[in-house]
């Protein structure tokens, strides 16, 4: 559905008895999300790039027409193309390159191991996900995985 600014539009959303689940997901689409990421990184000093799989794309019996994954299941370890291109784009900008990964199993990430200046393995990260993240990325904390 295409929606015009300044105009109202009537939504209706039912819920049935026994249902999974509702959502109501507002997408802006981007026609050129790399040139407008690219553009972004030449404003900034470093770039934070957030990358990786989702729920969305991995689990039991999924209908997903995504180059890696069939039926919810993987069929590959490389991070998706899309976002291995989009990475390469920002490197190009010769601004250092941190690398998050979000997913929540193995991903083959070799052209970020090779270029990135820094990687951070976040998995599924749950609510305080980017508190762990801001502070791991500010020296705040160490997540080496120790006991003490």
């Amino acid at each position: 559905m295409q929606l015009e600014k300044g105009h109202r539009y009537g939504l209706k959303i039912q819920y049935m008895r026994g249902s999974v689940g509702t959502k109501l997901v507002w997408m802006n689409r981007i026609s050129d999300p790399i040139a407008e990421a690219v553009a972004a990184a030449k404003q900034v000093d470093v770039v934070v790039a957030v990358v990786g799989i989702t729920s969305k794309l991995e689990g039991e019996e999924m209908q997903v027409d995504v180059p890696g994954f069939k039926g919810g299941d993987r069929t590959s370890l490389d991070l998706p193309k899309e976002e291995e291109d989009l990475l390469e784009a920002l490197k190009g900008t010769g601004k250092p390159l941190i690398v998050i990964l979000m997913n929540g199993s193995a991903l083959s990430v070799n052209w970020a191991n090779e270029h990135a200046d820094a990687i951070l393995d976040a998995w599924y990260s749950g609510e305080e996900g980017g508190t762990a993240i801001a502070q791991t990325l500010a020296g705040v904390n160490n997540p080496a995985g120790r006991l003490r």
